[in-house]
């Protein structure tokens, strides 16, 4: 693979996840997999998580420490609060729930019943859930960089590359590029409209050149 996939990992220690994903990345590249990682530890970054275009989201179950306004939320399920907030605005980015010590049975410094995982898996479309051990993650990453929404990634390569000024013209109604990544990332009537479309053209695409052939 020649692309570069980026990451986005939300965890309250990233000394300790640094040279956790430093390895995984190493791990990943002797399979030809290239990947880049950010760590976003601060609230004000997380506040700030729906402006970074990234391929995978990691969010950390358990969040602790005084760089989080916990609120009224219980701080042993913040994690899983921010993660139901980022599907809010964004339902097709893959997402890998992690921590140091995962189980199910609720022990440890994280507190998530069995109606909360079921939640996980089928309304917020959790791709993995694993611990930090670099083997486990780098096979969670791999996975989820094989089953990436190619639309959308190829939507923010094109507004990385090109910048966010183009524009899109959906059933005879423009659209600019950003507001079109943003209606792909929710799902959105318009955003499928336009997957159906990108989808019909390829196909027609190689039907006509597999008849000149």
């Amino acid at each position: 693979m020649d692309k570069t996939f980026r990451i986005v990992a939300i965890d309250d220690n990233p000394d300790t996840l640094d040279p956790v994903l430093h390895a995984v990345k190493q791990m990943l590249n002797l399979d030809g997999v290239k990947i880049e990682y950010k760590i976003l530890s601060k609230q004000s970054e997380v506040d700030s998580l729906k402006n970074y275009s990234c391929d995978i989201v990691m969010f950390d179950c358990a969040l602790s420490g005084e760089d989080y306004n916990f609120q009224n939320y219980e701080e042993s399920r913040f994690g899983f609060t921010l993660l139901k907030r980022y599907r809010e605005n964004n339902r097709r980015t893959k997402i890998i729930f992690y921590s140091g010590s995962f189980n199910f049975d609720g022990e440890g410094n994280f507190d998530l019943s069995a109606l909360d995982f079921v939640q996980i898996i089928n309304e917020l479309k959790i791709f993995a859930i694993t611990n930090r051990e670099v083997p486990r993650l780098s096979k969670a990453i791999k996975s989820a960089i094989e089953e990436l929404d190619t639309v959308l990634v190829s939507m923010e390569d094109l507004i990385c590359n090109y910048g966010e000024n183009g524009v899109f013209y959906i059933e005879g109604k423009s659209i600019s590029a950003n507001q079109l990544l943003q209606e792909l990332r929710l799902g959105t009537a318009v955003g499928e409209k336009f997957r159906e479309e990108i989808y019909s053209t390829i196909i027609s695409y190689f039907m006509k050149f597999g008849g000149e052939q």
